[in-house]
């Protein structure tokens, strides 16, 4: 603690008077926050460094498939979308098949419940991609709105992401060769098994077509008598009696005998 003494002009009444003011020095009693005396003696406080993420001399990290943390770029986008969706139309087919063979509503309810899980995964791959470019999350759900998601599609796919490490984390790892190859190889694939595809999705309608007609055909049945009319016998009866009757040849009459002639 210091003492600082000031000869000050104060007002009539007092002339001349010395005015002693003590000037507290509050560095000797509290020290900095950033002193190594001051985190030691209150350890509960905030730290004082510098919390945001932020990349040290070209710091990343490697991305994985299967988590829903962390950036991921365009190849990476494109490679895990095309192994969930490959996967999902493998599933489809196989739950194709077996429904051309045995149809039932309730195989045909389980093929749309497939779609749920591969929505999901499409919807958290689109996130994490939005953090790449440090945007929010939220933004997927515009994947949900007609015609807006093709052009936002295309956005995920050739939008830039941010340089460094952002809000969101760390920038991902480049692109090893393997996802480079995967990146041409599966867009081809999944291309080239759309027309199979498409042709077990005829013959799944046409099995579901066919089971409609099999009902209808079992709840009416036109040649069964509790279906048919009432006056059916009686036609039929009439009918048949025509037809033999015109079947009858009828023989021709006789010519009728001459008169005879008067004597003369």
């Amino acid at each position: 603690m210091t003492e600082h003494i000031f000869s000050v002009l104060c007002p009539e009444g007092f002339p001349g008077q010395t005015l002693m003011i003590m000037q507290i020095d509050t560095q000797e009693i509290y020290p900095p926050i950033h002193s190594q005396e001051f985190q030691l003696n209150h350890l509960y406080a905030a730290p004082a460094a510098d919390m945001t993420p932020r990349a040290v001399s070209g710091e990343t990290y490697v991305p994985r498939m299967l988590t829903m943390k962390g950036r991921i770029g365009r190849v990476r986008y494109l490679v895990y979308s095309m192994v969930v969706w490959i996967t999902i139309m493998v599933l489809t087919a196989a739950l194709i098949a077996l429904l051309v063979t045995a149809f039932s509503p309730l195989m045909s309810l389980l093929g749309l419940v497939m779609l749920i899980p591969a929505l999901a995964a499409t919807f958290i791959l689109t996130r994490r991609r939005l953090h790449d470019m440090e945007l929010s999350g939220w933004l997927g759900l515009l994947q949900m709105v007609p015609l807006v998601n093709f052009f936002f599609g295309l956005w995920m796919f050739f939008g830039r992401g941010s340089e460094g490490a952002n809000k969101y984390g760390l920038p991902p790892a480049p692109n090893t060769r393997a996802l480079l190859i995967a990146a041409w190889v599966l867009p081809i694939a999944f291309a080239a098994s759309m027309p199979s595809i498409l042709k077990l999705e005829e013959k799944w309608i046409d099995a579901i077509m066919g089971f409609e007609a099999a009902k209808v055909d079992k709840t009416f049945d036109p040649f069964s008598a509790r279906n048919a009319p009432a006056d059916t016998g009686a036609d039929d009866a009439s009918a048949a009696s025509g037809d033999a009757s015109a079947d009858i040849e009828v023989p021709a009459e006789a010519p009728a005998p001459a008169a005879p002639k008067p004597a003369n």
